[in-house]
């Protein structure tokens, strides 16, 4: 029961953490000063804040040692990083 109650309790925690550090970041950036914008962008966030965790805890019962996890964790982010755009050519 205690496994499958983990996860509940540690939305919560997520969620907080993600919007004190999306806010001071927002903000700090001088994004647009908008409501809208700032919940597009929070809910985006916060999204993709929880897939990441949803794959560490995948990541972590799939693997027996830190160095397992770290050794599956390459070929799991190394396409979704080359893919992602950030290192895309724009001039």
């Amino acid at each position: 029961i205690t496994r499958f109650s983990s996860p509940f309790y540690q939305i919560p925690m997520f969620a907080i953490t993600t919007l004190i550090q999306v806010t001071i970041t927002y903000w700090m950036t001088n994004l647009y000063s908008s409501a809208k914008r700032f919940f597009i962008f929070l809910g985006i966030i916060t999204l993709t804040s929880f897939a990441s965790v949803g794959m560490g805890s995948v990541i972590s019962v799939l693997a027996d040692s830190a160095e397992q996890a770290q050794a599956m964790q390459i070929p799991i982010l190394l396409p979704l990083m080359i893919f992602g755009g950030f290192f895309l050519n724009n001039g």
